[in-house]
């Protein structure tokens, strides 16, 4: 036969716990900022808050050996034809 003190526990736990659990509000979904009614961040920062204007800051670089793509694409630069391979290695190469 089975202790009562099993099925007394877990009874009194939701006598006591029920009413706290139940009175949380449930999440809400944030909107992010209004960007006209906000002073606008400083530069360099997110408009999301303080917790992604941590890390560095750095600028992308060109990983050389990244992939053997030539997608043949028309720019000004050749920088710009290398980060599009880049791009384009990284994803399908």
């Amino acid at each position: 036969m089975k202790n009562p003190i099993f099925r007394t526990v877990p009874l009194l736990l939701t006598a006591l716990l029920g009413p706290a659990l139940a009175a949380e509000e449930p999440p809400t979904a944030h909107a992010p900022p209004d960007p006209a009614g906000a002073a606008a961040p400083l530069p360099g920062h997110s408009l999301l808050g303080q917790s992604f204007n941590d890390g560095p800051r750095r600028e992308g670089a060109l990983i050389p050996g990244c992939g053997a793509v030539d997608f043949p694409v028309t720019a000004a630069k050749d920088e710009t034809r290398q980060w599009f391979n880049q791009g384009v290695a990284q994803l399908h190469g």
